[in-house]
């Protein structure tokens, strides 16, 4: 898989992931960067096939997409 598919991925991780966080409860937020990486595996097996490269990939995905997501939160909304 290309890194241009992959920096095109984390966008959209990035916003399946705040569409769970809308609608689970609070007490279980903390398991969103979790949901980033399992949404992340998914996509990138789809797009790339089954195989390890894929699966690292998605995990490389998932984390910088959660990574992303908690600096944008603290730098724009200051929490």
């Amino acid at each position: 898989m290309d890194i241009a598919i992959n920096a095109t991925i984390v966008p959209v991780v990035i916003g399946l992931n705040a569409l769970v966080g809308k609608y689970i409860p609070a007490e279980y937020s903390r398991f969103l960067p979790l949901s980033a990486i399992v949404i992340a595996i998914g996509i990138s097996l789809l797009i790339g096939g089954v195989d390890v490269n894929s699966i690292l990939i998605g995990i490389v995905t998932g984390l910088s997409s959660a990574g992303v997501y908690d600096v944008g939160k603290k730098s724009i909304l200051n929490k």
